[in-house]
Parts: C-alpha cells; structure tokens; sequence
C-alpha cells in the first residue's frame, strides 16, 4: 500500500504514526511550507500519482504562488481509484489564551502572549508584568471557557468550509475543558494526533490502533498554561495520556519557569521600536482577542484602549 500525507508540520507525523501501525505499508510525506518540497517537486509529484491512499489538509489554491501545492492539484493528480481523506489543519487558541504569531518574533519562538506583548506598552515595570500574568485570578472562569468555546467554533466552522472528512472539534469538544491539548497553538499534543491518525484510517476502513501514549511529536515550544488558565482547565489527566510538564517553557535551547520566559519575554519586546509594537497590537490576529478581554475585564492596566467603541445610534427619519 502506498500512502502519501499532504500539510504542514503536523503531516509527517500522521504519516509516521500511520507506519508505526502498517510497517509493511510505504508512507511518505512532505511539508508544504517547507523548501524540500521544492527542491524534490518530481518525486513530490510521483509520491501523490502514484499513491493508493492520500490524506491531505485543505491546502489553498496558489499556495507559495504554485499550483501543484494545493489540495485542488493533488485531487486533479490522484490515480483513477485513489482514496483522499481530508484532515484539518489543527490549530486551537482556546487554552492558550491570547497565543498569536505576528510580525515580530517572540523569545525563543514565534509567538507571542499578546495580553504580555500589551502590556509592554504600558508604564508598568517588568516585575509588575510578571506578577499580573502569574496571578491565578487573572482570567476569570467565565472568560476562559468563552474563550475555549470560540476556538472549538472556529474548527467547526472551517471543517465545514473545508469539507472536512475526519473533523478534529469532537476531540476539542470532550477534552478542551479538561487538560491541556496543544504544546502552542499549531503543535498538537499526540493524544490529538493520534486521534485524527486513527480517524483517517477508521475513515479508510482500517483498524485505527495508535496509541495516545508514546513517542512525543512537536514538542518545541511547549507553553504551559498560564495559571488563571489552568485553574479552570487542568482538572483530569485522562487514562492513557502520557504525562506533559505542565509548568515550564519548553524551548528548543532552553527551559524556563514561566516567571522566567516572562520576564525574558518582556525585556526583548521592550526593546523593539514602539510603531512596530503598535502595528502587530493592531493586527487582526490580536485585535479580537484583546477587545474581549477589554470587556470581560476592564480593569487590566491600559486595557481599554482595545475596548470596541459601541455604534452609534442610528438618526430617526423625519415623517
């Protein structure tokens, strides 16, 4: 059987977990994002002619301004009889609340706390910054759940635009209350993994039996959540589930207590040019976040400048 695994990062892992299980299977794959994929496009495009199975996320039309990196190519390119499972592309904010990637590169990885990246903008020292986001009562419950709810909606929705054949929110939906999901917001943990691994092939007619315990993928950066968050969310270690450090962050050269990425976290933007800041504060990946965080709690320092301004009433039409 000859599978080929279509994606971002998280495709070769799919396809390793699926060779685990099928040894005798011959499964490649490729990152789309990645420069391999370009330097070997003929093997590429012999993997995807010449598979029985592929499974692949909805990879947009002209991706890196090609045509054969998308999923509408590798349909047109399958062999008459070929099976396509569609899996999501997996990202899931919820827990990780305010995790976005903009513009500027944040410590150790490209993402940032945006409630920290706002913060830095404001006159409180860096201490100041880090006791705020270690307080347990930062978030309250309510926000928190909102905020899980809205992330399980937006992979509903996308599933549906997508067309979605093994959708991932079922998962999110059971256990994004309960435990930690995802290292960061695109780097799933492997119980997710595994989960969307045995899905495609439960969706192919085969025995899905990867085990959510086992060898770890993605691992780096793992964020913990941060504590106002895991007071409501970190309530059951589900059987099976392999143990994750739920206290430090796991980066490629380093580990850091969360009061230390903090801190490191704050003194490297601060020293960004403040318009730059502004501009990445201002994008549409921070700007929702941060107004809703603006109305659930308004009394955070500096907040209100993300407060969405009411509409005006609308003038009455003279008779």
């Amino acid at each position: 059987m000859r599978v080929y695994v279509h994606g971002n990062c998280q495709a070769p892992v799919i396809a390793s977990m699926i060779s685990d299980q099928f040894p005798d299977w011959q499964v490649s794959s490729y990152e789309v994002f990645n420069t391999s994929i370009i330097a070997e496009i003929d093997r590429y495009h012999e993997l995807v002619e010449a598979a029985d199975i592929i499974i692949s996320q909805p990879i947009q039309d002209k991706y890196r301004e090609r045509e054969d990196l998308s999923l509408s190519w590798v349909r047109a390119a399958a062999k008459p009889g070929a099976a396509l499972v569609v899996f999501p592309s997996m990202h899931f904010d919820g827990q990780l609340a305010g995790w976005r990637s903009v513009p500027i590169t944040g410590y150790g990885m490209p993402y940032h706390d945006m409630l920290l990246f706002h913060l830095t903008t404001t006159e409180l020292s860096a201490e100041q910054i880090v006791a705020l986001l270690l307080d347990e009562n930062l978030y309250s419950e309510t926000f928190v759940l909102q905020e899980i709810a809205l992330a399980i909606a937006e992979m509903r929705r996308r599933e549906a635009a997508h067309k979605i054949d093994v959708p991932l929110s079922p998962f999110l939906d059971e256990h994004g209350r309960q435990t930690q999901l995802f290292h960061i917001i695109n780097h799933p943990c492997r119980p997710a993994l595994a989960y969307i691994t045995n899905g495609a092939l439960g969706h192919l007619g085969y025995p899905g039996n990867v085990p959510s315990d086992g060898r770890r993928y993605l691992p780096f950066p793992r964020v913990p959540l941060a504590p106002a968050v895991a007071r409501h969310v970190q309530k059951l270690h589900p059987a099976g589930w392999q143990a994750e450090d739920r206290e430090q962050f796991h980066l490629i050269k380093e580990t850091l207590t969360r009061a230390e990425y903090y801190l490191r976290a704050v003194t490297t933007l601060r020293q960004q040019p403040s318009e730059n800041v502004m501009a990445c504060l201002k994008s549409a990946h921070a700007v929702p976040f941060l107004a809703r965080l603006a109305t659930a709690h308004p009394e955070l320092p500096g907040i209100a400048m993300w407060q969405r301004p009411t509409a005006p009433a609308k003038a009455s039409v003279p008779a």
